[in-house]
């Protein structure tokens, strides 16, 4: 009984899901993942979304010192 409990609510939490309007989601996950999150639109030449994310790196991350790193050319 209790299986069947839990595929009914994720049934109707799926139905939920789907009622929600999809305008506008993407914006919302964009925000949440990065820090800045910027819109230009221009008539006629379509709209332009850039993402900014701050990375801080250890001092022991291996990319921390690109000097010492030497970094090859996968291709």
């Amino acid at each position: 009984m209790r299986h069947r409990l839990s595929r009914a609510s994720r049934r109707a939490e799926q139905r939920a899901l789907a009622q929600l309007p999809e305008s506008g989601r993407g914006l919302a996950i964009m925000r949440a993942c990065v820090d800045d999150v910027t819109l230009r639109s221009r008539p006629g030449r379509g709209t332009v979304v850039s993402l900014q994310k701050r990375i801080e790196l250890r001092s022991d991350a291996p990319l921390a010192h690109p000097e010492v790193v030497q970094l090859r050319n996968a291709g």
